[in-house]
């Protein structure tokens, strides 16, 4: 279970994946990957080091073209030095992801595109290149990159580095560069809206033997989950605790979850999911419905973070860590004892990712990027929840606030969490979302405690939709505050358009091979296929040579609904190299259908 990475040989250890040339300079830069003199790098081998020393202008860039899903959400990171720690108001180490064609020869500033790293000239330097390695350094317009249009779109990844002087003086650029990514942000969760038919049909897992089947089969007690169809959250079908109502003095617990494993170790996410509670009557012997994610951390398995909740309606629940496990094992969890039935629905576990720019309130002490109907706002240093400042706002007889506008997929859901207060007993603001489909609809959470409190929202976008309206508001005069944002994604477009692996009971009319799942994958992988009329049946693994390396199916076969899985081994039992292979469906002579898929160590 991994996030995809996009990037070729982003560890600088290697230059043969990128383009290297000047740009619209008088003096050529050294360039050298795989640099190791005198200074670590970011990351484990080497890393980028460009040198120059100009009485002008020297300006160089290197880029590579990548391929990406339109109107999928990417992270880009890096990290940057200045390895002398000298003067930078005439330097500048931008990366930046853009659809615009980098043409050589020429600079490259696309209008609108978004970058990280520095530049001397807006005054954003200093901090993360002076002299020690910095993540993404000042970060730019941000490093979320939301690709545009729909199916696959090129894009351009350039890194620009130069310096500039009048003559009067020599300036210079030394400047080193490492751990260049592109993440996929991506739902790493096997079937999250329980439409697959998978869930729950291998009952042989426990906590200390998590391996098996992917999905929903891990650690089932008590009377165990089902499928439900009663109460979805989105599709057809939704996971159910059972109820439990016992006598005085019994106790029983029930629950499921599904293991996870390979997440990166020191990066930080987000697990997602949408529950409710059948009935709750507030007694001492009621948990309600208790939702987590549990065992990142391998020093203690039983540490992990969660929530309980009551509502008889759907309610969002948005949890972030960070995986402090080497390995990036553990679990997502649902569990309750006494009260009525749980259900739960949507779940996601996401690269972390925030669609809010300064959602702390951290960036240089102000009201930065939130720019929309800032009335009567300002930062506050003794009212912050973490770290140093928080939002705050005085508003007048009309009311102020603040807001920023954000850029979103349509049909996509998305949730937001943050924390707020007031500063008087009596009043009220409220944070939310508006202008996220063509109506024009909004969603708030009204904030009316003089101490923080929670709260989490959570909207769909429309079909048209491209961007939405973030704010925090108070009616009327008085003060309030607001601190600590998360926007983050819940449930994909592609999950939202619709249910492709509805549980049906029909045979089906045509052959069908479906996308596997999940992909890109590591260590196995579904794939499922229909055959609508009895005859014999192949399915086949081919890589990129065209050379059959597995076969997982050679029978025949009655008409129906069929999956099979594949664990990346070949018909001699060998692993299969990372790469993109090839799986064939032949059938009834005449029948073949192939698709494409990515595995990734």
């Amino acid at each position: 279970m991994l996030a995809q990475e996009m990037v070729t040989g982003g560890n600088m250890e290697d230059g043969s994946s990128w383009q290297v040339w000047d740009a619209y300079s008088t003096v050529q830069a050294d360039v050298e990957f795989n640099y190791t003199f005198d200074t670590p790098a970011a990351g484990k081998g080497g890393c980028l080091n460009i040198f120059a020393s100009a009485s002008s202008w020297t300006q160089t860039v290197i880029m590579q073209e990548l391929t990406l899903e339109g109107g999928e959400l990417y992270r880009l990171h890096a990290a940057f030095k200045e390895l002398t720690g000298g003067d930078l108001s005439g330097n500048w180490t931008q990366l930046y992801l853009s659809t615009e064609v980098p043409v050589e020869g020429n600079d490259y500033d696309p209008p609108g595109a978004r970058w990280l790293g520095f530049n001397g000239f807006s005054g954003c330097g200093g901090s993360g290149v002076d002299g020690t390695f910095q993540d993404d350094a000042c970060e730019g317009p941000g490093p979320l990159y939301l690709a545009p249009g729909e199916g696959e779109v090129t894009v351009y990844l350039v890194l620009k580095a130069g310096c500039w002087t009048d003559g009067s003086y020599l300036a210079d650029i030394d400047i080193l560069v490492d751990e260049i990514s592109l993440v996929h942000v991506t739902n790493l969760v096997v079937d999250p809206g329980f439409e697959k038919g998978t869930a729950f049909t291998d009952t042989a897992h426990t906590e200390e033997q998590p391996n098996g089947a992917p999905g929903w089969n891990y650690y089932l007690q008590g009377e165990g989950a089902f499928l439900d169809d009663l109460y979805p959250h989105t599709g057809s079908w939704c996971a159910t605790v059972p109820e439990i109502a016992l006598p005085p003095g019994s106790y029983l617990e029930s629950g499921f979850g599904q293991y996870f494993e390979g997440l990166t170790p020191g990066e930080s996410y987000i697990m997602t999911t949408f529950g409710r509670l059948d009935w709750y009557t507030g007694t001492g012997d009621e948990w309600g419905l208790y939702v987590g994610i549990k065992g990142y951390d391998i020093t203690d398995p039983l540490v992990g973070l969660g929530t309980s909740l009551t509502s008889n309606e759907y309610v969002p629940i948005i949890l972030n860590f960070t995986n402090t496990d080497t390995a990036g094992d553990g679990f997502m969890w649902v569990w309750k004892s006494y009260g009525g039935e749980g259900n739960t629905d949507d779940w996601g576990l996401w690269p972390y990712h925030n669609l809010l720019k300064n959602a702390d309130f951290e960036d240089e002490d102000t009201l930065a990027h939130w720019d929309l109907w800032n009335y009567g706002g300002f930062i506050d240093s003794s009212q912050e929840r973490s770290g140093t400042y928080a939002g705050g706002m005085e508003g007048v007889s009309w009311g102020g606030g603040f807001a920023q506008r954000i850029p979103v997929s349509p049909k996509a859901t998305y949730g937001l969490k943050g924390y707020a207060k007031v500063e008087s007993e009596g009043d009220e603001a409220y944070f939310g979302v508006k202008n996220y489909n063509a109506a024009g609809d909004e969603v708030s959470f009204i904030v009316s405690s003089t101490d923080y409190n929670e709260g989490t929202i959570y909207f769909t976008v429309g079909a048209d939709c491209t961007s939405a309206e973030v704010y925090y508001w108070k009616d009327g005069p008085g003060k309030a505050y607001c601190d600590d944002f998360l926007l983050c994604k819940m449930i994909d477009a592609a999950e939202m358009a619709g249910i492709e692996d509805q549980i049906v009971e029909s045979l089906p009319t045509i052959y069908r091979l479906d996308q596997n799942y999940p992909n890109p994958f590591n260590p196995t992988t579904t794939i499922s296929y229909s055959v609508p009329a009895k005859g014999k049946v192949k399915l086949e693994i081919y890589n990129m040579l065209g050379q059959r390396i597995k076969t997982l199916v050679n029978s025949s076969m009655p008409a129906g609904n069929y999956e099979a899985t594949w664990d990346a081994k070949d018909d001699q039992g060998r692993t299969a190299a990372s790469g993109v292979y090839f799986y064939r469906l032949t059938a009834s002579g005449d029948i073949t259908l192939t698709k494409k898929m990515l595995f990734l160590k």
